[in-house]
């Protein structure tokens, strides 16, 4: 999901724009009508993400832009990102928009970026996915966003897969006939994902044959467990496992070494520290 298609990407900049500014920009409108140029700049080391857009609210209110910075580099604090000149109302209606993708796209992007390098010196490392803990109206971006730190988006939405977690589970009267009613109503090119919380949970599922499995807050040490039970049984190879559930940076690795498939992590949107940035006006310009 390292691209996301013009409309897409237009519809949502017009929506930002009028839930900003529903009446009109009252501070930029007593600004003299004078052409500016502004820099923005990165404060901290970080992997940017949101140059795309961060230029298309520029050129959506007409202005002009120049990237010196490729999206997905890790770049170092104090670098000149992208440049943007025209009418100095249309740059300070866009600054806030713009830079608030950037602040909220390179935080997750980095923070997805840490995740993956910490594991990855293991022989197999997983990936590193989100979940659906995003910001309402901004997930699409926020996706995006762990896709340019390296990882995986896991579901985009409710329509992409099926995930049947514990409240799903309990209006069946158990977890075979959850998946097989499940197998008969949806098409063969959905994947059907089933939420555990304990070991013999997890063999019913891959008995039954769930595609995906998630083990649900599980230890390391309970998750491993899970990977030797089915590797004996001759089941491992046939599901992806999924650990979910309080991981951090600082375990990523106890996580990462118990021979799951991917580790999904809720902190990557609802958590991910934003990363600063600025916009600031050439000094040599000619003072208002």
């Amino acid at each position: 999901m390292g691209y996301l298609p013009d409309p897409l990407v237009d519809l949502k900049i017009k929506e930002y724009l009028l839930e900003d500014m529903p009446f009109g920009d009252l501070t930029a409108a007593f600004i003299p009508n004078k052409d500016v140029k502004g820099t923005i700049i990165n404060k901290e080391q970080c992997i940017i993400a949101g140059i795309p857009f961060a230029h298309r609210v520029f050129q959506y209110l007409g202005l002009d832009t120049h990237q010196y910075i490729a999206e997905g580099a890790k770049i170092d604090a104090n670098q000149r990102i992208f440049t943007v000149k025209g009418n100095a109302r249309a740059v300070l209606t866009g600054e806030r928009l713009a830079l608030n993708f950037l602040i909220r796209l390179s935080g997750i992007a980095t923070l997805t970026h840490q995740l993956i390098q910490a594991s990855s010196s293991l022989p197999q490392a997983p990936r590193i996915a989100a979940t659906r803990k995003t910001t309402p109206g901004f997930r699409f971006f926020e996706k995006y966003a762990v896709t340019i730190g390296g990882g995986d988006t896991h579901r985009l939405s409710l329509s992409d897969g099926i995930l049947l977690k514990e409240n799903h589970l309990s209006i069946f009267s158990d977890l075979t006939k959850a998946i097989q009613y499940a197998k008969k109503q949806v098409s063969f090119t959905k994947k059907i994902e089933i939420e555990v919380t304990t070991i013999e949970m997890a063999v019913n599922a891959a008995q039954a044959g769930a595609n995906i499995i998630m083990l649900d807050n599980f230890e390391p040490s309970q998750i491993r467990k899970v990977v030797d039970r089915l590797s004996e049984m001759g089941l491992r190879a046939n599901v992806c496992l999924e650990a979910s559930g309080g991981i951090t940076s600082e375990n990523v690795i106890e996580f990462a070494s118990t021979g799951v498939d991917v580790l999904s992590v809720g902190s990557l949107t609802h958590s991910a520290k934003g990363i600063d940035f600025s916009l600031v006006f050439e000094p040599f310009l000619e003072k208002i």
